[in-house]
């Protein structure tokens, strides 16, 4: 799964993901893209999940760039801990996503077995997604 090798804070605020950052809007590399519609949090453990449905679907052929990384640690307290004693330890790592981040690329790939695909792993993520292609 994806994970920060070393991060510079252990744990972390939850924060907000809206508006839009930088270049994550356009495709960079493929020819499909999958974009979220909606914000929220993605944790590694979908990211690979859906990894895993494309790979499937195109079985071995054509290229896939994820456009999004778990960099935001998510901390959990013990069952039936008592309140206090500060923060919990972290239980796993996500990635914020705002409306209109590209999430994933494909290249190489008929258009029908992207479209089934996208609608697969549509149906894993939290968030809403559309396939964009390259004009």
């Amino acid at each position: 799964m994806l994970a920060p090798r070393n991060p510079r804070h252990r744990s972390c605020q939850r924060g907000h993901y809206g508006g839009l950052r930088g270049n994550t809007t356009r495709l960079a590399w493929g020819d499909y893209g999958l974009v979220a519609t909606s914000g929220g949090r993605i944790t590694a453990r979908t990211l690979e999940a859906v990894r895993r449905v494309f790979r499937r679907q195109f079985r071995r052929t054509g290229r896939l760039w994820i456009r999004v990384f778990p960099d935001t640690p998510v901390t959990r307290k013990p069952l039936e801990s008592r309140m206090g004693k500060g923060k919990g330890t972290v239980d796993h790592w996500e990635a914020r996503v705002a409306a209109g981040h590209v999430l994933y690329e494909m290249d190489g790939v008929a258009p029908e077995l992207v479209h089934l695909a996208a609608r697969t792993a549509g149906m894993k993520l939290p968030v809403g997604v559309r396939l964009v292609a390259r004009d």
